[in-house]
């Protein structure tokens, strides 16, 4: 039986919102793989410190460095036999926070990738992260429900997360106090303020839209911001610019990837956990994916890398990467030139409100201060 090779220390960075503080570290990573293919179970012994004391959240991700892609894989998406402190008897996995202390997980490898440990040459990491996977911030919802010979769409404010649906259009609130969109818009939101059907239909992004029918209108009439702008009184609802998109991409980091980490083990950089971040080229060939089923960044963001390139303010420029991209193209810094009246199947949008608007239900634009969200939540696949 072919054992995996061992990968041992990894620190991670400190996502933004949260005050500088000390940096979690996974060491004396050990494992052993036992069982036959189809029955493949790895247990893991690792020690979890944080010198502020802070619970983590914890992500486990394998890597074959002489194959073409690795997987990455939140801990909450994999079959957990047990995970246990040393000594006390374990415990069903949950995707809770653990304190600080030395931990054996046992996990059933091959319920999730049966091929994987069949090589000799894979990589294991175990990741930790002490604040919350989403910081904290307002949602915006804007309800299409009435469709687009409604009068006005209803805009409300709340501390939780709408799941994505066909009826509301989802932003977040950022911290420099811009809005962004939490998803991609989806087709079939996009039918409900136009009454036109784009490129798709249902919960995937709305494309084979050009810029120019997006912002000034086409053979039907006002376009979609014109007529989202006069049903909700947001006179500022717009595309964001390229700074803006980037600002709200990397979520107060400064790579390419939002994906919660600076990775560093052994003296080198561990690959970014894109698998779990965006549909790329890697991992979807034939079409955009419905929209929040990835991981979000740090700000609450879904889909900013991958799935669609996104338009922005500029009729020339958009962002992001699509499904049909490397994920190499899919970083916060890559742009890809477009014609402000062609359509494309790898081209979408979404919304965004600059800081200072005038927004309904708030004086002066402003907005009741946010409490504190939980963290926890992942969307990878």
């Amino acid at each position: 039986m072919m054992i995996p090779r061992l990968m041992g220390i990894l620190a991670l960075a400190c996502l933004p919102f949260a005050a500088l503080a000390a940096d979690p570290v996974v060491s004396n990573v050990s494992y052993t793989v036992t069982g036959q293919a189809n029955l493949r179970r790895v247990d893991i012994t690792f020690t979890l410190a944080d010198a502020d004391g802070d619970s983590c959240w914890l992500d486990l991700w394998t890597h074959a460095p002489n194959a073409d892609g690795y997987g990455t894989n939140p801990a909450s998406s994999l079959t957990w036999y047990e995970i246990s402190t040393l000594g006390v008897p374990g415990r069903s996995w949950t995707n809770k926070r653990f304190a600080p202390g030395t931990y054996r997980l046992t996990w059933l490898a091959s319920a999730d990738i049966p091929y994987v440990f069949s090589r000799s040459d894979i990589q294991l990491y175990v990741r930790a992260s002490d604040t919350g996977r989403i910081a904290p911030g307002r949602y915006m919802g804007i309800s299409v429900a009435s469709g687009p010979s409604s009068t006005g769409y209803p805009v409300t404010y709340s501390e939780t997360k709408p799941f994505p649906n066909s009826w509301e259009l989802v932003l977040r609130e950022l911290p420099d106090g811009s809005w962004m969109g939490a998803y991609e818009v989806t087709a079939e939101e996009y039918a409900r303020v136009t009454g036109e059907l784009p490129g798709t239909s249902g919960s995937y992004p709305a494309t084979g839209i050009s810029w120019d029918e997006l912002t000034n209108g086409g053979d039907y009439g006002a376009g979609f911001f014109q007529r989202l702008r006069a049903k909700t009184g947001i006179a500022a609802l717009s595309l964001p610019s390229e700074a803006a998109w980037e600002y709200a991409c990397r979520a107060g980091g400064t790579g390419e990837f939002a994906d919660f980490t600076v990775n560093a083990t052994m003296g080198g950089a561990a690959p970014p956990s894109t698998s779990a971040l965006c549909w790329s080229l890697d991992n979807s060939s034939s079409g955009p994916s419905t929209v929040g089923r990835k991981r979000p960044n740090a700000w609450g963001l879904y889909d900013m890398h991958g799935n669609v390139w996104e338009f922005t303010d500029s009729p020339t420029i958009a962002k992001g990467g699509s499904w049909n991209s490397p994920f190499q193209w899919c970083g916060a810094s890559e742009r890809r030139a477009i014609l402000r009246d062609a359509t494309s199947d790898e081209v979408g949008f979404r919304l965004y409100i600059p800081a200072g608007a005038s927004l309904p239900g708030t004086k002066s634009s402003e907005v009741p201060p946010s409490g504190e969200e939980k963290g926890g939540e992942d969307h990878a696949e």
